[in-house]
């Protein structure tokens, strides 16, 4: 993705991290609740699921909300700049394909994305981000 932007992923605003297990180990905490929780309660526990009673769950309905709820995914890690934005779109609309794939197995997309996030901070914290 930074090849076809030629920005690479903005990660200054988690800079702090590296090599700070004490900030890693907080961030993993807030993480887990605000991303993995908060995140996938708000936006696929009941956005996406609000918009399939009112649209209905036509292929074209869910088709047209994945892509919707991903833009508004990515839009939202903008702090990431352009390349953040697009990865962060793509890995929502996947987590978005799967909660839809798994009957709406909302436990099953916290668990993914709070361990997605998880492996980011490692990383981070290992400065191989």
């Amino acid at each position: 993705m930074t090849r076809l932007t030629g920005d690479p992923i903005d990660y200054a605003s988690f800079k702090q991290l590296e090599g700070n297990l004490s900030a890693c180990v907080v961030g993993l905490v807030v993480v887990w609740v605000s991303a993995g929780f908060g995140e996938e309660i708000i936006f696929r526990g009941y956005f996406m699921r609000q918009f399939v009673k009112f649209f209905g769950g036509t292929k074209v309905s869910i088709s047209f909300n994945i892509f919707l709820f991903a833009c508004f995914f990515g839009f939202m890690h903008s702090y990431q700049g352009i390349t953040g934005q697009l990865v962060t779109g793509i890995v929502g609309g996947l987590l978005a394909v799967i909660f839809y794939l798994r009957k709406y197995d909302l436990w099953f997309i916290i668990a993914v994305h709070g361990f997605f996030d998880t492996i980011a901070l490692i990383c981070i914290y290992f400065g191989m981000a």
